[in-house]
């Protein structure tokens, strides 16, 4: 109201024309393909997934480091984008998310499935997601038990970042708010 009628002379533009600027953004010309984001994913993904350590703790350390970066550029993206358009179909909610996220997202992709096992583990990790998804009930093999712990204490780490990251971005804006 006060900007309205001329009593806030110190912004630059009216609250108005603020809103859905995000939805703007978003729907330009210069956003890439699906096609084009979905390469640039998979060529870092499978680069994410050779380049992992023999050593656990720097796997830790960059599945940590990455959920932190993760969880960052999704909140800064949620709050330039505030609304994103309604989508339909599957692959619709890729399109909406920024190239950076899509990025770090496949890169955690690679480092949790390289930093478990390697390609043992790609394949019984691939086998096990296609078998519960055509509802069946899939076996882990017993020599795989060490591979699907590690997967699974690097998964809780990369949650935990994931969840740092969010929760210190939100109190912050909560603490600049007030």
């Amino acid at each position: 109201a006060r900007s309205k009628d001329g009593r806030e002379h110190s912004s630059l533009f009216y609250a108005n024309e603020g809103q859905k600027k995000g939805d703007r953004v978003l729907n330009s010309s210069k956003t890439l393909s699906f096609n084009k984001k979905a390469l640039i994913c998979c060529l870092v993904g499978i680069g994410s997934f050779t380049a992992v350590s023999p050593h656990y703790i720097l796997n830790f350390c960059t599945v940590f480091f990455g959920s932190i970066g993760m969880g960052l550029s999704m909140s800064i993206n949620f709050m330039e984008i505030c609304r994103a358009p309604p989508v339909s179909g599957v692959f619709a909610k890729f399109d909406n998310i920024r190239l950076n996220v899509a990025v770090i997202i496949f890169f955690l992709i690679g480092q949790l499935v390289g930093s478990s096992g390697g390609l043992q583990f790609l394949a019984e990790f691939v086998v096990t997601a296609v078998g519960f998804l055509l509802g069946g009930c899939s076996t882990v093999s017993s020599n795989g038990l060490e591979n699907w712990f590690c997967f699974f204490c690097l998964s809780s780490i990369a949650f935990w970042g994931y969840l740092f990251a969010r929760v210190g971005v939100s109190s912050c804006i909560r603490k600049k708010a007030s």
